[in-house]
């Protein structure tokens, strides 16, 4: 568990996929799970907060906090601080763990901000159930 200071997204950040984050050391674009002490958990992918991003954050007249501290600092859209129950301007503790295997990646889209994003998964998903469904009463009157 690490703590982190809660900033919001950017405008252009609010339906993207991914949440900025400062003081861990995995590759850029990591798939992670994001967890709270009460048990809400969220995958995504992460971006590391770095001079550009923090510049441009914390130009002035952008109506945000200014992020003071890069190593403590979340920076998550609306829909990801609502599954965590997370709120701006406040201090949590959060679990990050690496998730960057298949079945990681299938959770980032189904936990993605986007419809359009969790229906294909969703899509693809029942396409993968209904076709080894298939296969297998092609194969049952085989062995009869």
């Amino acid at each position: 568990m690490a703590r982190f200071r809660i900033y919001a997204a950017k405008i252009e950040d609010m339906n993207q996929g991914w949440v900025w984050i400062g003081g861990q050391n995995l590759p850029q674009r990591s798939i992670v799970r994001l967890s709270t002490n009460d048990g809400r958990k969220v995958y995504c992918e992460i971006l590391s907060i770095e001079d550009n991003f923090l510049n441009d954050y914390n130009k002035q007249g952008g109506g945000r906090v200014a992020i003071t501290d890069r190593q403590m600092a979340l920076v998550a859209s609306e829909w990801y601080r609502t599954r965590l129950g997370l709120q701006t301007k406040t201090e949590a503790e959060i679990e990050v763990s690496s998730a960057n295997c298949f079945c990681g990646q299938i959770q980032a889209c189904l936990d993605h901000p986007q419809v359009v994003v969790r229906l294909a998964i969703q899509l693809g998903i029942w396409s993968v159930i209904l076709a080894i469904i298939s296969i297998i009463l092609t194969i049952i009157p085989f062995f009869h």
